[in-house]
């Protein structure tokens, strides 16, 4: 008696396998896509923490005002140094600092949306409404480690319901605190 060899696989055995894999995606793909938003706000933070503490290092170690500038145009944050080069009103020139391995630059999510931008109690963003080409922000970062009063209070629209999001700036650190309501300055 001779048995049957099989070999390969079945149409039924390869239909039954993707049915089942349609079906975990069916449930799995909503659930993951509910844990993103509060992942790419986390990572945004993350970024920005670490950009603003490299400026902090690096501003101790070089002896060098830095400053962090948020271009509200391109959403993108960036990190850059004074020069010897002064300009004809004497203000520092500023380039864009090097990062030992680190990013000097991130990019602001689309969902985020800058409300206030409170340097030293005055907020930035109700001073420029309106005029684009003024859409670029900044705080220092002084060669002794401390930094300018900064408060940011923006709004992440990625979830099903708007959250609002408070950072402070420690000034003795470079550290970013997160709250989960805006901040007074």
């Amino acid at each position: 008696m001779g048995s049957l060899n099989k070999h390969g696989i079945a149409l039924l055995d390869l239909i039954l396998a993707i049915a089942i894999i349609a079906l975990i995606s069916l449930i799995a793909v909503p659930n993951i896509k509910q844990f993103m938003p509060g992942y790419q706000q986390r990572q945004f933070l993350s970024a920005l923490d670490t950009l603003v503490q490299t400026g902090w290092q690096q501003a101790l170690a070089t002896r060098a005002v830095h400053k962090v500038l948020f271009d509200l145009n391109t959403n993108t944050i960036s990190l850059e140094k004074a020069t010897e080069v002064v300009d004809a009103k004497g203000n520092a020139q500023y380039a864009k600092a090097k990062g030992n391995g680190l990013s000097t630059q991130c990019l602001i999510p689309f969902s985020i949306e800058i409300k206030q931008f409170f340097i030293e109690g005055f907020d930035e963003i109700a001073r420029y409404t309106g005029n684009k080409n003024a859409a670029k922000i900044w705080f220092f970062i002084m060669p002794d480690g401390f930094c300018q009063h900064v408060v940011i209070n923006m709004i992440d629209t990625s979830a099903k319901e708007i959250k609002q999001i408070g950072l402070v700036l420690n000034p003795l650190n470079g550290r970013f605190y997160a709250y989960d309501e805006f901040q007074k300055p």
